[in-house]
């Protein structure tokens, strides 16, 4: 799984962890168990392989901090989105959108991975898997 995968998962979590009353560590138990993250398997190739230790702590601490920061992302995405109202920001979008905002703000070293593995690509090598 690549970190692109495991983000993409983050983000799926974070995008329903909204629609839940459960905690983030209620549901991240829950979506995140083995046998459930296999049924979701059965329907996305996404949800294939099962994330290794390291792309599993970043799953984790993705959707905890952007639960946890929820309201100051979306203040920072309604500072940026001139001449748009948040609240017309389509909830898929803000989904992406938090999670960006808080690798950005929380996650400084993220940006300089993708970018090495950026490079090794153009260079010719094997894709990078976190």
């Amino acid at each position: 799984m690549t970190r692109s995968a495991a983000r993409e998962i983050a983000i799926h979590c974070s995008y329903s962890l909204g629609f839940s009353n459960q905690s983030p560590e209620e549901f991240l138990e829950e979506r995140m168990d083995r046998v459930h993250f296999q049924r979701w398997g059965e329907e996305s190739p996404l949800y294939q392989d099962y994330p290794n230790d390291k792309q599993m702590q970043y799953i984790r601490e993705v959707v905890r901090g952007v639960a946890e920061h929820g309201p100051e992302l979306d203040q920072y995405i309604a500072q940026y989105s001139k001449n748009w109202n948040f609240a017309r920001i389509p909830l898929t979008a803000a989904a992406i959108m938090r999670v960006a905002m808080y690798e950005i703000l929380y996650m400084p070293e993220i940006p300089e991975q993708e970018a090495r593995r950026r490079r090794h690509q153009r260079r010719g090598g094997d894709r990078q898997k976190i």
